[in-house]
């Protein structure tokens, strides 16, 4: 089934999502169970009733997994990323807490960190979104 063309789609809940990859089907259990730092896998179990919550939803049977991952998904106490310099610790930057959004935010993250540690303005393509740095900052929770 090529999914080029269809949307990427997070259920009402935020326990999986699906949406086109490279003309695949990407689907995620959203997993968020709280584990100590490990080597990430991806748990077979986990991927199974992602499947199986997706599969309800489509007009096609999924009949294998070509591909699988596993990561850790870190959050901040307020459940936004952190991204800028670090006060108490000199040339520490944080590039933090992406959640399970770090590959949609990356490159918006990525365009932030870069304009920070340079000293620069933020890009106007972040400015036009009304991006604004201390919402970003470590300073929040000090």
């Amino acid at each position: 089934q090529d999914c080029r063309g269809w949307p990427f789609v997070v259920s009402a809940a935020e326990d999986y999502y699906f949406g086109p990859e490279a003309g695949k089907l990407l689907i995620s259990p959203a997993d968020e169970t709280p584990v100590e730092p490990h080597d990430a896998y991806a748990d077979d179990m986990a991927l199974a009733e992602a499947i199986h919550k997706v599969q309800a939803l489509l007009t096609f049977e999924v009949t294998r997994i070509e591909h699988s991952w596993g990561g850790l998904r870190s959050f901040s106490p307020d459940r936004t990323q952190v991204i800028g310099f670090d006060p108490r610790a000199e040339g520490f930057f944080w590039l933090a807490g992406q959640g399970g959004y770090g590959i949609q935010s990356g490159p918006a993250a990525a365009a932030l960190a870069a304009s920070l540690i340079a000293g620069d303005a933020l890009p106007e393509t972040l400015r036009a979104e009304g991006v604004e740095a201390a919402r970003f900052a470590v300073e929040r929770f000090l």
